[in-house]
């Protein structure tokens, strides 16, 4: 009996999916389960860059295939590979970790399971370019149809799945994920942790603990425009904090746009710096450093990078819409108008002590979640669907 993890989103560890498909993968290994596992990744990706050691682990397999041709395409082809491990391999489960299983007629005795980060695409779907929504109609929608069991990232994104693919709730579980970032022996970590928080404020010029952070892409849906339109109003009360854009999407997708805006805001004595891609020590120096981290989304499916920023000690105001307030909770502000957000903005960067109470609700709120105990919810999604019996201690 082997369980099969569809992981091809390892390729990417610049996205949520990719993340959360490494984490998932390191600490299943860690609990050192009885079940054998086959995971299924790209052929281009390099594990052990990965800080995974395939002939080290029993009862994993890794099998690296070749998607090849365009997205669509590509997937076509994706799908019938899977289809042919299933018929040679002695697969009973396969878990899809980024909403997508195979197409076509199921295997009999195999059951489906797959991972709903968010529905983004129907729920906000004026802000979802014409690929994106075909991709997701026409693969992901028929593989969370098509799954016998959906693990779901938050209650919000269970509830946007409920509503829009009109899906049975006791089909679905929620399973919380976790900071992505590691702040101890991190595996990407090459000098010392203060070293690479020296460099960084030096490289981009910013004050230790008095910019503003935004980590993220430029698309409209992240709401990039309420803060930078919250920030002018920020600028005219006296307030000259930088703003830290931090990632390469504002600067690629929208380079003289960004270009003009940052011509007014320094007429205006403010400092607007776009960090393009950076690493993960860098990312997790700008969180340590910063001031304040704003999260503008209009649409998360769990929102991630609050929860990195909390980990990091860095107060957090966000956006009061989809899953932001249930896994924030009471460690953050929250706003609704970029006139709220001036004004949440105004009392941490000027208020010593609301500072440091978001900052320690922060470092309780983050405790909440962790990837061990992802593994551990996932692992149970397992047995019980295989009707296997989970050991009394432990995993």
């Amino acid at each position: 009996m082997t369980i099969l993890i569809e992981a091809l989103a390892l390729r990417n560890q610049n996205s949520g999916v990719g993340n959360y498909s490494l984490q998932l993968i390191k600490h299943l290994i860690e609990a050192l389960p009885s079940e054998k596992f086959l995971v299924i990744h790209d052929s281009k990706v390099n594990l052990k860059d990965l800080g995974i050691k395939p002939e080290s682990i029993p009862n994993w397999t890794f099998k690296g295939i070749q998607t090849g041709g365009k997205q669509l395409v590509g997937l076509f082809n994706l799908s019938l590979q899977l289809k042919r491990v299933i018929e040679k391999e002695n697969i009973k489960l396969i878990h899809g970790l980024s909403a997508f299983l195979p197409l076509g007629p199921k295997r009999n005795g195999v059951i489906y399971l797959t991972t709903v980060h968010d529905v983004f695409p129907i729920v906000q779907s004026t802000e979802v370019d014409f690929k994106s929504k075909l991709y997701f109609q026409r693969f992901g929608v028929p593989s969370i149809k098509r799954a016998d069991e959906i693990i779901a990232v938050s209650q919000n994104t269970k509830r946007d799945i409920i509503k829009t693919i009109r899906v049975d709730s006791e089909k679905i579980t929620v399973i919380y994920e976790a900071a992505a970032i590691t702040l101890k022996e991190n595996l990407y970590f090459t000098e010392n942790p203060a070293t690479t928080q020296a460099r960084v404020l030096k490289k981009f010029g910013l004050p230790f603990k008095n910019f503003i952070l935004f980590v993220g892409a430029a698309r409209k849906i992240k709401g990039l425009g309420t803060l930078l339109e919250s920030y002018q109003k920020l600028l005219n009360q006296g307030i000259k904090s930088p703003l830290v854009i931090a990632g390469d999407g504002a600067l690629s997708l929208h380079p003289i746009k960004f270009k003009r805006f940052s011509e007014i805001i320094a007429k205006s004595g403010g400092s607007l710096t776009f960090t393009g891609r950076i690493s993960e020590p860098e990312l997790i120096s700008l969180y340590q450093s910063a001031k304040v981290f704003v999260l503008p989304s209009f649409y998360e499916g769990f929102g991630l990078t609050a929860i990195e920023a909390m980990k990091c000690g860095c107060p957090v105001i966000a956006r009061e819409s989809s899953s932001m307030p249930e896994v924030i909770g009471d460690a953050g502000l929250y706003f609704n108008s970029p006139e709220e957000l001036t004004e949440k903005l105004t009392k941490v960067l000027t208020n010593p002590i609301l500072e440091n109470q978001l900052i320690q609700k922060g470092f309780e709120r983050e405790k909440f979640f962790s990837w061990k105990a992802t593994a551990s919810e996932t692992l149970s999604v397992y047995r019980r669907l295989l009707n296997i019996p989970s050991p009394k201690a432990g995993f």
